[in-house]
């Protein structure tokens, strides 16, 4: 049996990497100007539209993994979106993160998922502290691993990429761009 971190590396790279791969160009771009038609419209990243594809194409890629011929621990892994884990009183934190991949009921926390478009810097500060929350400073949750997903136009890694300033995620991390279908980059890895 792989350890939590193994299994929370595993989901980055058989379900996450997979999935942001797999969302088609009209699902990460839309067109926002009805009156030109697709050759000369303006298309733009609409973050809930990329995070509601990207969740449904992570449940494809589990739902596969569950039903097939190795299965294991797969079975008992969940994603959730938006969950608000500090309702439950006991768990210490108050914040929401995009998506959270866990084992329900088991305290089996492996990847805590925030996503933004390219365009939208306000909340980069509110999605690290979340990271540092659900990863470091939180004792009943310990996610194993942080993954920051940015989508859209053309991506200046330093406003996103704020590892110097919390030591706590090093080795915890991963970033990715994903501006073009399926052209998902893996801009940081754990350092």
């Amino acid at each position: 049996m792989p350890t939590k971190l193994e299994i929370a590396g595993r989901i980055i790279d058989e379900i996450i990497k997979p999935a942001l791969n797999k969302i088609p160009h009209n699902k990460l771009f839309i067109n926002v100007d009805l009156n030109t038609d697709s050759n000369g419209a303006i298309w733009k990243s609409i973050e809930r539209v990329n995070c509601y594809e990207f969740y449904h194409q992570c449940m494809v890629k589990l739902g596969k993994l569950k039903r097939g011929k190795k299965s294991g621990y797969w079975k008992n892994i969940e994603i959730f979106g938006e969950v608000n884990k500090g309702s439950y009183g006991y768990l210490g934190t108050s914040k929401i993160p995009d998506l959270i991949f866990h084992q329900i009921g088991e305290r089996n926390n492996f990847v805590v998922v925030e996503i933004k478009t390219s365009r939208n810097t306000k909340g980069i500060k509110k999605d690290w502290n979340t990271f540092h929350e659900f990863c470091a400073s939180c004792d009943s949750l310990k996610y194993k691993r942080a993954v920051y997903i940015i989508f859209g136009e053309s991506l200046k890694v330093k406003k996103f990429d704020l590892r110097e300033k919390y030591p706590s995620l090093r080795g915890k991390m991963r970033i990715f761009h994903h501006g073009k279908a399926g052209e998902c980059l893996d801009i940081a890895q754990y350092r």
